[in-house]
């Protein structure tokens, strides 16, 4: 899933998760988001966070977090080094629904990260939710959280079935 952020494409995903923050701060927010993406490096990796109104990114080195004051109308940007070989995963799965015609099952996922020499796991970054979906077909598809989720696990040494990216 890695790609140049394509900032339309974060806004679109922001408006989907949280249309009702956005609400009449959504021009505005945009225009910084875009601001923002334009200080990120060219191949990152993107997520929307839920249920905070923020975007995680993150390169091979760096991990970046845009936090949306839907208030004020700014963008924060925070970055951190990403030390993958110090980081430890945490996963569970969430509840369990299926769609009105029961053709497909839906999961939620939650994820934590955080470095093997930190007490607490504060910063956002951290928690993820991402949702897998699986036809009665058998065909499985992840949202960007979860991909992004899992390629930051890949990252720290952990390989979860289904984070082949062909």
């Amino acid at each position: 899933m890695s790609d140049a952020p394509n900032v339309q494409e974060v806004i679109r995903e922001l408006h989907r998760f949280h249309a009702e923050a956005m609400g009449t701060s959504a021009d505005g927010l945009n225009v910084e988001l875009e601001r923002a993406f334009e200080m990120l490096p060219a191949d990152i990796e993107w997520a929307v966070a839920r249920p905070r109104v923020a975007v995680f990114a993150r390169s091979d080195a760096t991990l970046f977090q845009i936090v949306l004051d839907t208030t004020s109308g700014a963008a924060t940007m925070t970055s951190r080094p990403l030390n993958a070989g110090s980081l430890a995963v945490g996963f569970a799965w969430g509840e369990q629904t299926t769609n009105m015609e029961a053709t497909t099952l839906i999961r939620e996922t939650q994820w934590t990260f955080r470095y093997v020499d930190e007490t607490g796991d504060e910063d956002q970054w951290q928690h993820l939710t991402g949702r897998v979906v699986t036809s009665t077909q058998g065909a499985v598809t992840m949202d960007r959280p979860e991909w992004f989720a899992r390629g930051l696990a890949r990252q720290a040494g952990w390989d979860p079935p289904g984070t082949d990216e062909t």
